[in-house]
């Protein structure tokens, strides 16, 4: 609570509990932070710097697909990303036991989690 009384930070929630206000909208303060974390992996780079970029997807909901009780999941991952990236394309098949913790985004994935918890409370 602290935080949010800091000069920085009060005059910001001020505004945004105004804004709120006057547009009839509801202010929520959501705390709970991402619903699903990312550990990058490796970035492809075609045209602009880190186009695509590849993380590990993790989340209480994911940790049976992505066997994330596992410390060496990620790593092993990552393996298979560099490979794939290297040209070790006899490898591709394996992507398909990764599909739910494979994150392949075009921007930061945590920009998309803020959009996830806004989303979750619209």
């Amino acid at each position: 609570a602290a935080y949010k009384q800091e000069g920085h930070v009060a005059p910001f929630l001020k505004h945004i509990r105004d804004y709120a206000e006057a547009r009839k909208m509801r202010y929520l303060e959501d705390a709970r932070g991402d619903r699903v974390g990312h550990d990058a992996l490796a970035a492809l780079q075609l045209n602009i710097p880190m186009e695509y970029l590849f993380s590990f997807r993790h989340s209480d909901s994911l940790k049976h697909d992505c066997g994330t009780g596992q410390d060496s999941a990620p790593q092993a991952l990552k393996l298979l990303i560099e490979a794939l990236l290297a040209g070790d394309t006899q490898r591709a098949d394996e992507l398909r036991s990764w599909r739910s913790c494979l994150g392949v985004n075009r921007d930061d994935p945590a920009k998309f989690s803020k959009v996830w918890a806004i989303e979750a409370n619209l």
